[in-house]
């Protein structure tokens, strides 16, 4: 249930991203900090493999800078459009790594 509000702003950015590049580029940008951050770093500073973890290194951070490796060859996102949708996906994945350390805080 946690994590129902993020798969219902992932469609609706995906929906709209058909007609609005810079909304579609931010989801890519939440693949790759997401996982950065939460998954990888997270793992790495509690020694113990996060969930995700695999799915995100696997799956979700290959298919998202695939993503941006077709934005560059088909020119879909201007440089600025890239600026601004990674900086809105990078405060997402800021704003989900506080939530999950607010509740690691929580539940040690």
């Amino acid at each position: 249930m946690d994590n129902l509000p993020i798969f219902i702003f992932v469609i609706g950015a995906a929906l709209a991203g058909w007609q609005w590049a810079i909304v579609g580029g931010i989801l890519p940008a939440i693949g790759v900090t997401h996982t950065l951050l939460d998954h990888l770093a997270l793992s790495w500073k509690t020694q113990k493999l996060r969930p995700g973890s695999w799915t995100g290194l696997l799956l979700l951070l290959p298919l998202s800078l695939g993503i941006y490796a077709l934005s560059y060859t088909y020119r879909t996102l201007a440089f600025h459009e890239l600026l601004i949708s990674g900086a809105i996906g990078l405060a997402i994945s800021i704003w989900l790594l506080w939530m999950i350390k607010q509740e690691l805080a929580k539940h040690p």
